[in-house]
């Protein structure tokens, strides 16, 4: 599939009352994010046929301290070669302040590589992932 093809010859967001669209979709949310550029997004798509979205809402003042969450988290997986995830911020329209998508082969894949205890405490003890 040319997810990229694919996204230009459909809209999903105009829709007819009573489309069959409606028998897939209870709830429709529109919003403008910024993250991962465009190119390297739809490539995933391309490439993996799993994905793993976390969608975040922080408490009130602590949007900031939730995007570092996600991004200490991208850095810890890239101490245990783990895939990252693609982060997203929401600008406008959502309900939550940000989400991460991640793109796997399969099952296995996503619970990530085979890495000791051992080694997945020492890479959470390295000084970019304390608090």
């Amino acid at each position: 599939m040319n997810f990229s093809a694919n996204a230009l010859n459909r809209n999903f967001l105009e829709k007819n009352y009573g489309d069959p669209f409606y028998d897939l979709v209870t709830f429709q949310e529109e919003a403008i994010v910024k993250g991962t550029e465009a190119d390297a997004f739809a490539k995933s798509l391309e490439e993996y046929n799993l994905f793993h979205i976390e969608i975040f809402t922080s408490l009130v003042g602590k949007q900031k301290e939730l995007l570092e969450k996600r991004n200490v988290e991208n850095v810890f997986y890239a101490q245990i070669d783990h895939c990252p995830n693609f982060i997203f911020t929401s600008v406008f329209g959502s309900s939550w302040d940000n989400f991460t998508i991640g793109g796997y082969d399969d099952m296995h894949d996503f619970a990530g590589p085979e890495v000791s205890f051992e080694a997945e405490d020492a890479a959470a003890r390295k000084p970019a992932l304390k608090e």
